[in-house]
C-alpha cells in the first residue's frame, strides 16, 4: 500500500505542476502541496471513522472503500474543466 501511494503521489504532483509558467512554479507548487495534505488527512480520518468501530467487519471496509472511491471520482470530475487550461497556457506562452 505505502509504496503504491508514494509512486502515485509523485506522478500526480508532477502532472499538477506540469503546465505552470516558470515564474510561478515555486508558489503554485507550494499551493499544490498545501492543498493536497488536508485532503489526505480528511480521507484518512474518514476511513478511520468508518472502519474504526469496535468489531467492524468486512462491510465497514467496503463502505470506507466506496466512500473514498466516490470522493476520488468527484474530485476527478471537478478537475476536468482544468484539464484543458494548462495546454492553452503553454500554447499562449510559446506563441
Amino acid at each position: 500500500g505505502g509504496v503504491a501511494v508514494g509512486l502515485v503521489l509523485v506522478g500526480l504532483s508532477g502532472a499538477a505542476v506540469s503546465g505552470l509558467a516558470q515564474a510561478r512554479f515555486g508558489v503554485d507548487g507550494a499551493v499544490n502541496n498545501a492543498t493536497r495534505r488536508p485532503g489526505g488527512v480528511f480521507g484518512t480520518a474518514l476511513a478511520v471513522i468508518l472502519v474504526g468501530r469496535t468489531g467492524a467487519g468486512i462491510e465497514a471496509f467496503r463502505l470506507a472503500f466506496l466512500c473514498l472511491a466516490g470522493f476520488s471520482g468527484a474530485t476527478a470530475l471537478l478537475c476536468l474543466p482544468l484539464a484543458g487550461r494548462s495546454g492553452r497556457r503553454q500554447l499562449e506562452t510559446a506563441g
